[in-house]
Formats: C-alpha cells, structure tokens, sequence
C-alpha cells in the first residue's frame, strides 16, 4: 500500500531525514549500507508527484556521498579503474546482458516511461548499490553488521505486521498483508531474513543475546505463517532443508545427527499440513474452480502467448498487465483475475522484462553464483571444527570458515527466491531487488575472505 508524501510538512521531514543520513553516509559508508537495507520497506513511501521513493532517494543520497568522498580522498579514478577486477568475476558478463536485455526491452516498450522508471528502480540501482558492497566491505565484522541489517529490517517489518494482526487488519480472506500490497509479498520480504538470520546464531555467543535471536526468529515465523503464503512455506522449507544438507549430510557429522535433521524437517512438513486441514483456503485450492492455482495458470498460459509473439525483447518492464489485458482476446475464456501485475513467475518475469538476453543473463549469475559456492565447499567443510582436518593439520585460524559459513545462508537465500519464484516474482519489486542483489555480492565477499 503506497503512501503519498505529499504535504508540506511531510515533505520538510524528508528533507531533513534524508540530510541527517547524508551526514552519516558521507563519513560512515558501511554504516551507510546496513541502513539503506534497513530501510528497504521505505520504498512504499513515495515523494510528492516526483517519480521517486524514499528508499530512491536514500540510495541517490548514498551513491552521491559514495562518489563525493572518493572524490574528496583522491580514490575516485582509482576505484573506476578497480572496476576492471569486476570483468574478471564471473557475475560482470550475466550483469551485463542483464542491463543490456533490460535496457533494450525498455526502449522498444509501448510506455517507455513506465520502463524507464522501473529499470531505473529495479535493476540499475540495485546493481549500483551490489558494486558499492564490492568496494565498501573489508572484512568479516563488515559482512556481520550488513547480515544484521538484512535480519532487523524483516524482524521490524514482522512486529509491525503483527500489530496489523492484532488489530485484525487483515485480507479480506483473512491473510496478513501488513502495509504491502499482498501477502505474498509480505513473505517475499520476511522470508529472506529469516534465513539469513540463522547464520547469526554462529557470530552471537552470549546466552541473553542468543535468547533475543531467537524470540526474532519467532516472531518471523509467526508473521510469516498468517501470510498462509504456501509458496513462501514450501520455498523456506526447502532453502532450510538446503542449510540441513550441507552442515549435516557432511562425512564429519554423526548419522544421528543427519537422523535428527531429516525427522525434524519432516515434522516441520506434517505440522504446517495439519494446521491447515480444514481451512478455507486449502479448500478453495484443491476444489474451487476459481483458486489461486487456476488463476496462475491462466496467468501463466497468457504469458507464454505474450512470449511468444515477443520473445527477443520482451514487453518492457511494468507492462505485464498491460499486455494480459490485450491478449484476453486469444482465450475463450474469461479471465479470472484482472488485477495482475505481474506473471507470477520469476522467469516468465525475467523474460518478458528483459528480453531472451535478460533471461540469459540471469541464469548466467544464478550459474556462476552456485558455482562460486560449491568450488569454495570443496576447499572448506563449511563446519567449524574444534581442531584440524585431520591428524597431522594445524587447527584452523579463529575467524577461519566464518566466509564459507555465511555462503551458506546466502545460498539458502537465493534458493529460497528460485524456488519462490515457480509461482510468485520474487525479484521485480525494490526492496526484493535490493535485496537479490545485495545477496549475490555478499556471497561472493563472503567466499573472498576466506579465500
């Protein structure tokens, strides 16, 4: 649900907001950072009639102080000849037929205003705002304050969702929406927070600490189940199910240890099932000829018909609902849903926004991420060990590990998204692009380290 800023004096507070973190981000840019992402849910809060969120403008106000202080320390022709390292990694070729692909379907849109804007939004800031982690992120404390942030901006989004579901605020079937726009979106935000807060329980030693990481990790939980988002509950199982595979599956771990893993992700399944035995909402998806699961695939079949008269360049972004409108016509019948954004598939989504080289690219960086992280889990049990690897190895350095250990819910994260994304689109929103983004370059920061 958008919020419009467009009194005098809500316009005064963000001139004063946005300059009181421009002070801050001119002297402190990783601090910079950790807010930027705690403040991702801000882009619901749009600027008067300007084309811009606040969270676009708090990313404007940091790339400004980013580049005004390069310039300042004398760093700026060194940082742009540094971005020459990035032809080097494996993500540059994918991000650039990922800007390519979009920029292209953007020009050749029917509205190019409206897919200028959202590739302005979507994938250009996103993508600067990766690179500036790339140069602003030393080391492994680094990586920790900008995971806590990931993790208290969903907890703080969780907390109020659950004031929503005490006062029941809710949708009209009954699910929690919070400020967003839908549930699922809800879940899109909560659900990668989630994960990667489990990595905090490895940095986070104290009993008290541990114990208020925990109750967060409740109160995610709680929120994230009245979103009744089965989608998000299937992709988060599995992402989870992920983590237990690498830390438990490993030859180091006991068998009873795998045992216990395998039985308690099994109960999690039967637990999530038996709660919704009953419910309107199961009901309506297995029996009721208008649920959900129909409506998708009606979705799914209009956007295939759309791909296939536009398959090299795709629609444009933002301009889905334009074009399922217009193909109703090839379908004998009607729609039935109207109101749809979006494809309600992440790759059906990449394709028509980003053209054949947009859907490349993207595979291109989910490719090189996964293959980035399994060549570091060959030189690394990922587990930190009390000794050496084996007999005769030295025991490892304090901090060793603690990069690979990350990766690990990071890429828990991204399969959450891939899988999320069969039947929502977990990536063409802002604070989910920021997001995606910010969690390629910490995976491979967080390799780096420990490299």
């Amino acid at each position: 649900m958008f919020i419009s800023l467009n009194l005098t004096w809500m316009l005064v507070v963000v001139f004063f907001a946005l300059a009181f973190l421009g002070r801050i981000y001119f002297y402190r840019p990783l601090l910079a950072a950790a807010l930027v992402l705690f403040l991702a849910p801000t882009y619901l809060l749009k600027i008067a009639n300007w084309p811009l969120a606040f969270l676009e403008a708090n990313l404007l106000v940091l790339f400004c102080c980013f580049f005004v202080d390069k310039i300042r320390r004398g760093e700026l022709w060194r940082f742009i000849v540094g971005l020459k390292n990035l032809v080097g990694i494996g993500y540059f070729w994918p991000a650039v037929l990922i800007l390519i692909g979009v920029f292209l379907s953007t020009i050749f849109s029917v509205d190019i205003k409206i897919s200028a804007g959202i590739f302005k939004s979507w994938i250009l800031e996103p993508i600067i705002f990766g690179i500036i982690l790339f140069d602003i992120l030393k080391t492994r404390r680094d990586l920790t304050l900008i995971v806590q942030s990931l993790f208290f901006s969903s907890v703080a989004v969780a907390l109020a969702s659950l004031v929503y579901k005490l006062l029941n605020q809710l949708t009209f079937d009954g699910r929690l929406a919070a400020f967003y726009l839908s549930p699922n979106h809800l879940a899109m935000y909560l659900s990668p927070g989630l994960l990667i807060g489990l990595s905090l329980y490895f940095y986070i030693k104290k009993p008290h600490y541990r114990a208020l990481l925990f109750i967060a990790h409740c109160l995610l939980l709680i929120a994230l189940y009245f979103t009744y988002s089965y989608s998000a509950w299937l992709a988060v199982s599995a992402a989870g199910f992920f983590i237990g595979w690498l830390f438990f599956w490993s030859k180091a771990q006991k068998r009873k240890k795998r045992i216990l893993m395998g039985v308690s992700f099994l109960l999690l399944i039967l637990i999530l099932l038996a709660s919704q035995l009953g419910s309107e909402k199961l009901g309506n998806l297995l029996e009721w000829e208008r649920s959900s699961w129909q409506s998708r695939q009606m979705i799914w079949q209009s956007a295939n018909k759309i791909l296939i008269d536009n398959w090299l360049l795709g629609v444009g972004p933002g301009l889905f609902q334009q074009y399922y409108l217009d193909y109703q016509r090839f379908f004998p019948i009607p729609y039935l849903e109207w109101a749809v954004p979006q494809p309600h598939n992440l790759f059906l989504a990449w394709w028509l926004y980003g053209g054949i080289l947009g859907l490349v690219g993207f595979f291109g960086l989910i490719f090189y991420f996964f293959k980035t992280f399994f060549s570091a889990k060959q030189k690394s049990s990922f587990v930190p060990q009390k000794g050496g690897t084996s007999e005769d190895a030295p025991p490892p350095a304090k901090d060793s590990g603690r990069g690979q250990l990350l990766s690990i819910f990071l890429a828990a994260v991204i399969v959450y998204i891939l899988i999320h994304g069969l039947t929502d689109t977990t990536y063409w929103k802002n604070d989910l692009a920021l997001g995606f983004w910010s969690a390629i370059s910490l995976g491979y920061i967080a390799v780096r380290l420990d490299g």
